[in-house]
């Protein structure tokens, strides 16, 4: 790219990209403001969505019908991110100091800020009442949280920190680090349709069938990283389990099924001896999750805050790792970035 250090072995502007990012993402998105205008790329693929499943999974159709209309749907959605990501890409690399627009682009993508400020948000609510607490968590997780007691409460804020870990850091940078802005695009569109259309449901189970498999592959390998990298991370925590992180997250892995988030959950499971998962309501609509861990089920709010810090050390783990990586490869490793302008 124009404006840029090269130096045998390293990819200096790689490494700026990635830190700027989480910079960013920590520094400048905590503002209100800035989050909303930010958000406004992910906002309008949400309608796109939106118009899609309003439009073509409608009653009158049959289950097969609705299923190849929620392929069309998602064919449709991934083309427009993959030529939105190739041109933006191309774009960048070719442009005079492209990568603070990269960076700012990844910064904006990441959910670091939001989980670690919605982690906290749970854990001062418990604090101040088990009432608020119950409220908080039903806001951010949409679980029917009427009957939780206080460890309930802890528990579910400790799960839903766990399971934002592949879908709001591990999930993005992997995705950037291989196919850069395309990856990337896709990999956010695809699952915010798998969380927008909620296949749980008998109406829309057939035409969220394409989301939730494209879904399913694209964090098959996110999901483990994050499970292996969150035991890793018990090391680091005040009161960690190292040990019984990577055996409830490595007994885990030969159970099935396993929901998206499961290898994370386990993780944060063993690293703080506390039992995650279990029976879920969703809308009334109970969901029978598997247990992960040994420990207790016993937790409050001090939990939450430890869970909180090992989402910390988990994500500085895998930026680390990325820019070990960008010591000797470029990020990303697979990008049509460097093809000159043609006039």
């Amino acid at each position: 790219m124009t404006g840029t250090l090269q130096l045998p072995f390293t990819n200096v502007e790689s490494w700026v990209v990635l830190i700027a990012a989480l910079l960013f993402n920590l520094i400048v998105c905590r503002h209100s403001a800035v989050s909303r205008a930010l958000t406004t790329p992910i906002a309008l693929s949400a309608r796109a969505i939106d118009i899609l499943e309003r439009r073509y999974n409608r009653p009158e159709l049959t289950d097969a019908m609705r299923k190849v209309e929620g392929i069309s749907s998602m064919i449709i959605l991934v083309v427009i991110a993959l030529i939105a990501g190739l041109v933006i890409d191309w774009f960048l690399g070719n442009a005079p100091y492209g990568w603070v627009l990269d960076a700012i682009l990844l910064g904006a993508t990441i959910q670091f800020r939001a989980h670690m400020d919605q982690s906290r948000n749970l854990g001062d609510a418990l604090e101040r009442s088990i009432e608020e607490g119950r409220a908080v968590l039903a806001l951010f997780t949409a679980r029917d949280t009427t009957d939780y007691d206080e460890p309930a409460v802890a528990r579910g804020a400790i799960e839903a920190t766990a399971r934002a870990l592949p879908d709001g850091v591990i999930g993005p940078l992997f995705w950037y680090a291989l196919f850069g802005l395309p990856g990337l695009f896709i990999f956010k569109i695809v699952n915010l349709s798998f969380h927008m259309i909620d296949e749980q449901t008998d109406f829309a189970a057939c035409f969220g069938w394409a989301p939730t498999r494209l879904n399913q592959w694209l964090i098959w390998p996110v999901d483990r990283i994050s499970g292996v990298i969150g035991s890793f991370a018990a090391a680091f925590v005040p009161g960690g389990h190292l040990a019984q992180a990577f055996r409830t997250t490595f007994t885990m892995r030969k159970l099935s099924p396993l929901t998206q988030g499961s290898w994370p959950a386990a993780a944060f499971a063993g690293a703080l001896n506390v039992k995650l998962g279990g029976p879920v309501s969703y809308h009334r609509r109970v969901v029978d999750a598997r247990w992960f861990g040994d420990g207790s089920q016993m937790a409050d709010s001090t939990y939450i805050r430890k869970a909180r810090l090992l989402f910390a050390v988990s994500s500085t783990i895998f930026l680390l790792c990325l820019l070990g990586i960008a010591f000797f490869l470029p990020i990303p490793l697979f990008s049509m970035r460097h093809i000159p302008f043609p006039f």
